[in-house]
C-alpha cells in the first residue's frame, strides 16, 4: 500500500495493528515513513522515537535522516544516512545519502555516497549517472563521461530493455561532458541518441539545435 501510494489505508492499519503489538519494529518504522510521505515529520519523528532506537538497524537510521532533512537538520540528516548506507544492504540508503550531501553542496561526501550505492546495486545506472553529473559539474568532464561510458556498457551487459529511463539521461549528459570536451561531432551524435529514446527530451533537443 505505502509503495502503491495508499497511505491514509496503510496509515489506518499500521495504527490499529500496533495499539495490539506495540513491540512490532517494522510496523513501527513503516507507520513513521507513512506519516512523512504525508507531509507530517514531527509526526514521523515521535513515532520513530516511541516504538524505535538506533539499536534498531540501518532502517532506523535511514527513516530518521529523511525525516530530519524535511525538518532541516541538514547535519545530523546526513550523518544519519551516513550510518544507515555504511551498515545496510540497501542501496536506496547510499542514493538518499548522497542527495542529502549534493544538496548540501558537500560533493566530495556525495561522490562517496554513490560509490556506495554502485557497491550495493551495481546493475543500477542512477549512482554513476549522479557521480558523472557532480563530476561534470564540478569541471571534470572526463571522468564523468568515463562513468556515463561505465553505465552504459553495465546495460548493454546485463541486456537491459531499450525502453529504461535512464538511456536518454545518460546519452544526454554524455552530450554535455562531449561538448565540455570540445568534442562537438561526438557530443551531436549523443543527443540525438538521447532523443532516439525519448523524442520528447526537451533538454536533448535544446542542446542539439545549440549546435547546429
Amino acid at each position: 500500500m505505502v509503495d502503491s501510494g495508499e497511505t491514509r489505508k496503510a496509515h489506518v492499519l499500521l495504527e490499529n495493528y500496533l495499539k495490539d503489538h506495540a513491540g512490532d519494529l517494522e510496523a513501527s518504522q513503516l507507520l513513521s515513513r507513512v506519516h512523512l510521505l504525508e507531509g507530517n515529520p514531527k509526526a514521523a519523528l515521535e513515532t520513530l522515537l516511541k516504538f524505535s532506537g538506533p539499536s534498531a538497524g540501518p532502517e532506523y537510521n535511514w527513516i530518521l535522516g529523511q525525516i530530519l532533512l524535511e525538518l532541516g537538520r541538514l547535519e545530523e540528516a546526513l550523518a544519519q544516512l551516513k550510518l544507515a548506507s555504511s551498515y545496510g544492504s540497501d542501496y536506496r540508503y547510499a542514493m538518499d545519502w548522497g542527495a542529502a550531501a549534493w544538496r548540501m553542496s558537500r560533493t566530495d561526501v556525495a561522490l562517496s555516497a554513490y560509490a556506495r550505492a554502485q557497491q550495493l546495486a551495481p546493475g543500477e545506472p542512477w549512482p554513476r549517472l549522479n557521480r558523472a553529473m557532480i563530476l561534470e559539474a564540478t569541471g571534470k568532464a572526463g571522468a564523468a563521461l568515463k562513468t556515463l561510458e561505465e553505465a552504459l556498457r553495465v546495460l548493454e551487459i546485463l541486456g537491459v530493455p531499450r525502453t529504461h529511463p535512464a538511456y536518454p539521461d545518460l546519452y544526454y549528459w554524455s552530450g554535455q561532458a562531449l561538448e565540455k570536451l570540445g568534442r562537438r561531432r561526438e557530443a551531436k551524435a549523443a543527443y540525438t541518441r538521447a532523443l532516439s529514446f525519448d523524442a520528447n527530451y526537451s533538454s536533448a533537443r535544446r542542446a542539439l539545435e545549440g549546435l547546429k
